[in-house]
């Protein structure tokens, strides 16, 4: 996909049946509890257990919001790249961490849906629960009247006003 995500909640998205695909998650995060750790089986680190910073940034992540998508059976080829992901954190914070260590998690972080692209690429929504306010607004479009017509109104009543 070139260029920036799609607002998912612009008129163009609502007119593409765009705003039907998106998720709403809770704001206040997943209440499951977080899965068993399964490092990947095809992988060098098959029977890796994870050290103990690992293991909280692995319970963390899966009581943020987006772990309500994870737990879905439509995202979960996305838990292979949290656990890449939780890795990746673990060694980013450690003192030997390079850019490119740094740069991974960022990467890995917007696939899971971590960042604001993430999100946007995913047609997920963050929503609190709690308040109506934080619901998104919709453009509403409605039939019959074409922006020219307003353009052209608007026109005629600046020609009023110069005329005056």
């Amino acid at each position: 996909m070139a260029g920036p995500p799609p607002d998912l909640f612009s008129g163009r998205s609502e007119r593409l049946g765009v705003t039907e695909k998106v998720l709403t998650l809770p704001a206040e995060g997943c209440s499951k509890r977080a899965p068993k750790w399964e490092p990947n089986s095809d992988s060098s680190d098959a029977g890796r257990r994870l050290n103990a910073r690992e293991e909280q940034i692995w319970r963390n992540v899966w009581h943020l919001p987006q772990a309500v998508a994870w737990h879905m059976p439509e995202y979960a080829y996305l838990k292979p790249i949290v656990r890449m992901y939780v890795v990746a954190c673990a060694v980013a914070e450690t003192e030997q961490a390079t850019a490119a260590d740094r740069t991974v998690v960022l990467k890995y972080a917007e696939q899971i849906g971590l960042t604001t692209a993430g999100l946007r690429r995913l047609y997920w929504h963050i929503v609190d629960t709690d308040t109506k306010s934080s619901a998104p607004r919709l453009h509403v479009v409605q039939g019959g009247l074409d922006p020219r017509d307003e353009w052209e109104r608007l026109q005629e009543g600046n020609e009023h006003a110069q005329n005056e």
